[in-house]
């Protein structure tokens, strides 16, 4: 299979779209490369890959202290 390049403005859609809760797999089916591909550009742009299922209030969520005190 031949290399596919991505140009930095399609990264730039790429890491939005994962952000807004697109999966490695449909983002690699998007832009035609392998869902590693996929990662290693989220990992480049420093962002944390997600395990399991998207949610999107767990971004809005403030920590709680459990702290007494």
């Amino acid at each position: 299979m031949a290399q596919t390049l991505l140009r930095p403005e399609q990264v730039d859609d790429l890491v939005a779209r994962y952000r807004e809760g697109a999966t490695l797999v449909e983002l690699a089916s998007v832009f035609g490369v392998n869902r590693r591909t996929v990662a290693t550009h989220l990992t480049r742009r420093e962002v944390t890959i997600r395990r399991g299922r998207f949610d999107p209030s767990a971004s809005t969520k403030q920590p709680t202290s459990t702290s007494a005190g």
